[in-house]
């Protein structure tokens, strides 16, 4: 039960994450250490935001 439960909030928080990374072409992508992490996921969704948002502005 308590695998179920893990992996349903990981769909959740996996789902978005995953739309940025193949709108900016990541297949695949390595962390290493949890400062890197941070890092680098906020520079990602902060390109993929101005992507969206491009996109907006084009109409």
């Amino acid at each position: 039960m308590a695998e179920k439960v893990k992996s349903s909030i990981g769909a959740k928080v996996e789902h978005p994450s995953w739309g940025a990374k193949g709108a900016l072409g990541y297949a695949k992508v390595t962390y290493r250490g949890l400062a890197k992490n941070s890092e680098h996921l906020a520079v990602l969704m902060g390109l993929y935001n101005l992507k969206r948002a491009q996109g907006l502005v084009a109409g």
